[in-house]
């Protein structure tokens, strides 16, 4: 009778009460991929890429907003932060008329009014802020600097 008991005590102790209730069985170890490298293939220098060919920000709106964005990217850091594409494509066609009407479609105008235009309207953390960044912030500096530049004070 005892061994009655005493398997009885047992089957309650191993085989829980509640049917949800199992025993875990023991977490298998995963195996760490390892990384190939390729033959020659060499990851401790960095490589530079260049773009041979001319740039032309007078080709259309898209390439004039592209040049933009780069030369400000280029002069404040890779933190500029800009508006959607699509929608200062319309500013940039404005941009390029407006150049085109002053015969002003040079780099040298260009890129003088860009530095100017970072120089004087972005200023401080201007330049988290699509507001002052945008296409149509540049616009409104173009007749203050159209005189700036023919009195040749830049």
């Amino acid at each position: 009778m005892e061994t009655m008991e005493t398997m009885e005590e047992l089957d309650r102790d191993l085989i829980p009460s509640n049917p949800n209730l199992t025993r875990l069985a023991p977490l298998k170890k995963r195996k760490e991929k390892k990384i190939k490298l390729k033959i020659g293939m060499d990851t401790s220098e960095p490589k530079a890429m260049i773009y041979a060919g001319d740039l032309n920000p007078f080709k259309d709106a898209r390439v004039f907003n592209s040049y933009y964005r780069g030369f400000l990217s280029f002069m404040i850091g890779n933190e500029v932060v800009f508006g959607h594409m699509d929608s200062e494509c319309l500013f940039a066609a404005q941009i390029l008329d407006l150049l085109i009407e002053k015969s002003r479609i040079d780099k040298v105008f260009l890129n003088a009014w860009l530095k100017y235009f970072v120089d004087t309207r972005l200023k401080g953390k201007k330049h988290l802020k699509t507001k002052y960044t945008s296409l149509k912030t540049l616009k409104d500096t173009f007749e203050k600097f159209n005189v700036l530049f023919g009195n040749n004070v830049v």
